[in-house]
């Protein structure tokens, strides 16, 4: 089992011990399944931040390390690398035992079933459908407008519902003399 230096212990890190691009040779078969194994664990390290659950990631993990020759605190800091942003947030600041890649497996798989029940439970932000016009006072409990438009003066609407375009119904106020000021004509 070979102990790599910290500065491999990233994905980043992981890309320039690999030697992506090296040509090998037919004679070292093993040692090329090993890189590519390696080759293999730093594309899914990159790309579990976006999609896939954590037990999909723990699978493919586990059967990509078997391949590599990583010490067990290696591969326990490669796995980390690889879990969500949120469940590593997790992990950052509670004070679960992390100090075997059994163990973080397992804290990361709860975690991630435990943010999934969350999910579900949390209710929906829109919640509701579209309403009538009619449907709308009854639903959120208001009465229904009694007044009349100030655009064409008809009761059962406001202004804003109407279907005449704006001022296209002045016309039909007339002013009054008596002092009251403008009514339907």
């Amino acid at each position: 089992m070979s102990v790599l230096p910290p500065k491999y212990l990233s994905c980043q890190g992981l890309v320039h011990h690999v030697g992506v691009g090296r040509k090998s040779t037919p004679t070292s078969a093993r040692a090329d399944d090993k890189e590519a194994a390696i080759a293999e664990l730093v594309k899914l390290c990159k790309g579990q931040h976006k999609i896939g659950t954590v037990q999909d990631y723990t699978v493919k993990f586990n059967a990509i390390a078997a391949r590599t020759s990583f010490s067990a605190e290696d591969k326990r800091e490669r796995y980390r690398t690889g879990l969500p942003y949120k469940i590593k947030d997790i992990l950052a600041t509670s004070g679960h035992d992390t100090s075997s890649i059994t163990k973080i497996q397992a804290v990361a798989l709860t975690m991630d079933q435990n943010l999934l029940v969350r999910e579900e439970e949390r209710p929906k932000q829109f919640s509701g459908g579209w309403r009538k016009k009619g449907e709308k006072a009854a639903a959120t409990g208001k009465k229904p407008f009694t007044g009349n438009c100030f655009n064409c003066g008809k009761p059962g609407h406001r202004s804003f519902e109407c279907k005449l375009p704006r001022g296209a119904a002045s016309s039909l106020l007339v002013w009054r003399d008596d002092g009251s000021g403008c009514a339907p004509g």
